[in-house]
């Protein structure tokens, strides 16, 4: 229990204003990805994550902020497209996924 009252709801708080810190994170911020979010546990190496962008697409959406969410989801089509962890390009699983946002 002294753990959880330390850590997990220090941590559990820095989210109370939400949808801070994630209505500040742009295309910007995943198009060269920086530490600057670690305070909340979102390294740069969550922000080349597939999932953590769609999210981040949805909270977009959901503040009105239809264009910015259409170019995270644009650049992480992109990526997975061009993905070195792909036989060949445009192999991924997700692209039609992502399409689907797209064009929602």
């Amino acid at each position: 229990m002294k753990m959880v009252e330390r850590n997990a709801i220090p941590f559990f708080n820095l989210f109370k204003s939400y949808p801070h810190p994630f209505d500040q994170i742009n295309y910007e911020s995943i198009n060269k990805p920086t530490d600057k979010w670690a305070k909340y546990e979102i390294s740069k190496f969550m922000l080349t994550y597939v999932h953590f962008r769609i999210f981040l697409a949805g909270v977009k959406w959901n503040l009105g902020d239809n264009i910015e969410a259409q170019r995270i989801l644009q650049k992480t089509r992109d990526d997975q497209y061009h993905s070195s962890t792909h036989i060949k390009p445009g192999l991924s699983p997700l692209i039609p996924e992502i399409d689907k946002l797209i064009d929602a």
